[in-house]
């Protein structure tokens, strides 16, 4: 299936949908998609869980060094760049740790950001979620 001619936030909202069909095989658990309007998570037997999207070569998060809302305790991301969806699930602890730490190693190498810019924007390569490719056992359950 092509998702070319889907906008960013369909495109979110599919990866959502999928992420949930993928929690529910993998883990067991009840799952529903949350939709807050333009960020998608699960609850995921009443756990809250960010999902990110990508068709390409990585993730773009905004919001950096705080992209994920507060109450969320893992995230999937999606990536839909291969023939077949894969999905990566890491606590959120784990991501805020590494976002902060690889966002401030870039600020001390490339200086602040133009204020111009409005926000900050973090890319999350496939090379740092290798290890978490599958580990449906994050959310718990029988995955």
């Amino acid at each position: 299936m092509s998702l070319a001619k889907l906008n960013n936030d369909q495109l979110h909202a599919y990866a959502a949908y999928c992420a949930a069909a993928e929690a529910v095989l993998r883990t067991r658990l009840s799952v529903r998609v949350v939709d807050e309007g333009r960020r998608y998570r699960l609850n995921v037997y009443g756990k809250l869980v960010q999902v990110f999207s990508k068709r390409s070569t990585e993730w773009q998060l905004t919001g950096a060094p705080s992209p994920l809302v507060s109450n969320t305790v893992a995230v999937v991301f999606v990536d839909f760049a291969g023939k077949e969806p894969e999905f990566y699930v890491v606590p959120a602890r784990t991501l805020k740790e590494d976002v902060d730490r690889r966002y401030q190693a870039d600020l001390v190498r490339k200086g602040e950001r133009a204020p111009i810019m409005g926000s900050h924007h973090y890319l999350v390569k496939p090379e740092h979620l290798e290890q978490w490719q599958g580990k449906w056992s994050v959310l718990g359950g029988k995955g």
